[in-house]
């Protein structure tokens, strides 16, 4: 193997490692260690196989709605299962580690492109994703309010709520019609 193909071959590779050794570097040289580990032992291991098993389910939802979605939208060669999930990974990393929070949508936007003949309707798919996405957050909110701490006005935050809800409704009835 020449050194040119062997730089084109583990060169990403490498840059990944080095990008993912820096960052952990850097967020571990500003947290004390001892509390770190002690908070994390704090955790019971019931609360962390739920919140595993709460990721998880989130994950596989956000990957079948967006399958779904690219299915109502006209796709004409949706990717494997495996390769979704995957995407919809780097969509988590991009917008948790990059300024932004559209940084991942883009990405998907993007790279599900060639799955359309009219290009721009991956970003269509991965923006009604998105605001369906946050229409379930806010079911969530309004159910979750009764029984939580009264950090908000439920008046006020409930026609805001509604709308989110509404723009969510209508984006699904738009892509089963379509």
């Amino acid at each position: 193997m020449s050194e040119v193909s062997a730089v084109r071959r583990f060169g990403p590779l490498i840059l990944r490692f080095v990008a993912v050794g820096a960052l952990a570097w850097w967020l571990l040289s500003s947290a004390d260690l001892g509390e770190l580990v002690d908070a994390v032992r704090g955790i019971p291991p019931v609360a962390w196989l739920g919140a595993v098993a709460l990721v998880c389910t989130a994950i596989a939802l956000s990957t079948w709605r967006w399958r779904m979605l690219m299915r109502a939208f006209g796709a004409t060669a949706i990717p494997p299962l495996s390769t979704l999930i995957r995407l919809v990974f780097v969509g988590m990393f991009y917008n948790n580690f990059v300024p932004g929070t559209v940084g991942g949508d883009l990405v998907r936007g993007v790279v599900s492109r060639r799955c359309f003949a009219e290009p721009a309707a991956s970003l269509v798919v991965v923006l009604l994703d998105r605001v369906i996405g946050l229409s379930a957050l806010g079911v969530v909110f309004l159910a979750a309010v009764p029984f939580g701490p009264r950090l908000v006005d439920p008046a006020q935050a409930a026609p805001w709520i509604a709308a989110l809800i509404g723009v969510g409704v209508v984006g699904l009835i738009g892509a089963r019609m379509s």
